[in-house]
């Protein structure tokens, strides 16, 4: 996406370390997959002309800015979602969200009952909420990737089927990397994408669309920056030199060990296209487990994905971050 511009990758782990990076290369521009505010970041290291348009494209109360196939919603204050205000309005179930970014589920709560609305308030206080209607048993949740560029001009990176737990946490993707959006889902994320670019925006975005059961299309979650998902789009011609038809089942994993531990034990199926990892985090002063983000990989097969993973499972790489 940047060309000539790419420079030196670097690695951090916490905000803080970004920033003592950028205040010690006071003329590098860095562009960084999630969005800070200036005090985090200073404007001249953005690529775009306001730094404040990530922000305000990425705020979950301000979709109906970018496209009106929203699920209904109304904005609560911290004040007023303490206070109760939104009784009047509102009879479970529904979902409380963070207006402010947010990703893997970290924002979300699905309120099914009164114990679950106390969670949310404790989750969020302090911090502005949106309440919004609650679909049952949706029929696919959609990940869409794109790629506008300066002029406007959309490109297609890839789409998946997104996992949501019961508490509406992110668990991962189904990427089936010969699939094409519907006409219809298509049209949606690109008018989203275009709304974006009118407002002064360009880059790589990833929208999650929801599909109820009547087949209605619903824009859920705006994120424009890369989404976990994007890198294994990328990877398209990495698998398809091994694979006819590749499809994906990515997620979160841990294994008791270290990164170098954890490359050795899983070398044979790294090499042979079985499992892809693209990101480790590892703290030595925490529990000696390695956090994996990773994709398990088959030939047009998800029973053939299952059996791999609970064949990795038996080494000890195992579902779930367990922190």
């Amino acid at each position: 996406h940047f060309g000539e511009q790419q420079g030196e990758i670097i690695k951090f782990s916490q905000r803080e370390e970004m920033c003592r990076y950028i205040a010690e290369h006071p003329r590098t521009p860095v562009v960084a997959p999630h969005p800070y505010d200036e005090a985090g970041v200073p404007s001249r290291c953005f690529y775009l002309d306001d730094p404040s348009l990530i922000l305000r494209l990425n705020d979950k109360g301000r979709m109906n800015e970018l496209s009106s196939r929203t699920i209904p919603y109304c904005l609560y204050s911290a004040e007023a979602f303490a206070r109760d205000e939104w009784k009047p309005e509102w009879r479970l179930p529904f979902v409380v969200k963070l207006t402010e970014p947010s990703g893997g589920g970290d924002g979300v709560a699905i309120c099914l009952t009164e114990a679950d609305i106390e969670r949310a308030k404790q989750r969020f206080a302090g911090r502005m909420v949106k309440i919004e209607h609650y679909i049952d048993n949706p029929a696919n949740n959609y990940n869409i990737n794109l790629r506008v560029d300066k002029t406007g001009q959309a490109r297609f990176i890839g789409g998946s089927l997104q996992q949501v737990s019961s508490e509406g946490k992110y668990a991962g993707n189904f990427i089936d990397l010969g699939w094409r959006p519907s006409a219809d889902l298509e049209d949606l994320c690109i008018e989203i994408a275009n709304n974006a670019w009118q407002a002064g925006w360009h880059g790589v975005c990833g929208l999650d669309i929801l599909e109820n059961s009547d087949g209605e299309l619903y824009f859920m979650d705006p994120n424009f920056r890369l989404n976990g998902s994007t890198p294994f789009y990328l990877l398209r011609d990495y698998f398809g030199t091994h694979y006819q038809q590749p499809i994906l089942e990515t997620g979160y994993f841990h294994y008791r060990g270290d990164p170098v531990a954890f490359l050795d034990a899983f070398k044979t199926e790294i090499e042979r296209k079985i499992l892809a990892p693209i990101g480790l985090y590892f703290d030595p002063k925490h529990d000696g487990k390695t956090r994996v983000y990773a994709a398990i990989a088959a030939e047009g097969d998800f029973d053939e994905i299952r059996y791999r993973k609970r064949q990795l499972a038996e080494k000890q790489l195992l579902p779930g971050i367990d922190l």
